[in-house]
């Protein structure tokens, strides 16, 4: 039996949630990396919130839609915090991190961009 960690959200309610690339995500092989936080209440700054962060490697786009992940993500980082602000300090950290990996947001109008690209191979 696997003593690997299981990727899920303990916390019903979304926070936020970012996704960065190192590559072109409408590129197959383009690894990403998510952070995302939850929450046990909707608008409680001193509820139970999650941080985790994943990372994969996209599928790219086929026939102009984004085809999915390869294989199952790696979970980079679990952790619950008890107030919003600390749980917001370590997705701050998070970011900081992947950047200085080299992964980027994607922008506007990088995802325009991306999505005429996809057009013009369906």
């Amino acid at each position: 039996m696997s003593a690997e960690k299981k990727i899920y959200s303990r916390y019903i309610i979304n926070r936020g949630l970012w996704t960065l690339w190192k590559g072109d995500p409408a590129v197959a092989g383009s690894r990403y990396r998510s952070i995302a936080i939850t929450s046990s209440e909707s608008t409680s700054i001193v509820a139970m919130f999650q941080v985790f962060e994943t990372e994969g490697i996209g599928r790219g786009f086929e026939n102009g839609k984004f085809a999915g992940v390869e294989g199952e993500s790696q979970l980079l980082f679990d952790q619950d915090f008890n107030r919003m602000d600390a749980a917001s300090k370590k997705v701050e950290e998070r970011l900081a991190k992947a950047e200085a990996d080299g992964f980027r947001h994607i922008s506007p109008q990088d995802a325009r961009e991306i999505d005429l690209r996809a057009a013009s191979q369906s």
